[in-house]
């Protein structure tokens, strides 16, 4: 996901080098996400099969993101592994911590918190008013109500549609089409 919304250029099609990670159709992004620093595979392993971390997900956008001098105010990320990184896309706007005050670095990142993470870093947003003129062309989810904290990340991250900015210089869209399934 990250490869494709940064714009990376998916050459590289040859088997990743790693030996928990066969040949197959992710080769070219992993090996671009490798080659530019974006994903560690510190003792050879890839673990293709494992959560990615709330850390980890900061850290591949680090080198690909604008920087950001802010410092993340929780306790839970001094001197962790990962810290810069975090600090970046916190500063950058891509996410948050918890309410409690933690960031929980090593916990696993969940879906909600991963579409707004890549929504912010596409610089992409969306709010009930700017569905009105679409509301019943919206993709929806059982499982995610519109009270969910992440209900319009998840909208906005799984319906490809056409828009018009709500204002310049501002990541809010106002919906214009929502695109069939065929033509995503």
């Amino acid at each position: 996901m990250i490869s494709r919304l940064a714009g990376l250029k998916l050459t590289d099609d040859s088997a990743p080098g790693f030996s928990d990670t066969p040949s197959g159709w992710y080769n070219r992004e992993i090996n671009v996400m490798v080659a530019m620093d974006l994903m560690l595979a510190d003792d050879g392993l890839f673990r293709p099969n494992e959560p990615i971390t709330r850390a980890e997900f900061a850290r591949a956008l680090y080198h690909i993101d604008h920087r950001s001098d802010k410092v993340a105010p929780f306790d839970d990320v001094k001197g962790h592994r990962f810290e810069d990184a975090i600090n970046q896309a916190y500063g950058n706007g891509r996410i948050n911590g918890y309410p409690d005050g933690t960031f929980r670095p090593d916990a696993p990142i969940n879906r909600a918190e991963a579409a707004r993470l890549l929504n912010r870093f596409a610089g992409r947003s969306v709010d009930i008013a700017g569905l009105a003129d679409v509301v019943n062309d919206v993709r929806t989810f059982p499982d995610v109500p519109m009270t969910h904290w992440a209900y319009f990340e998840i909208i906005e991250a799984s319906n490809s549609h056409t828009y018009t900015r709500v204002e310049k210089d501002n990541i809010l869209e106002k919906w214009n089409r929502v695109l069939p399934l065929l033509q995503r």
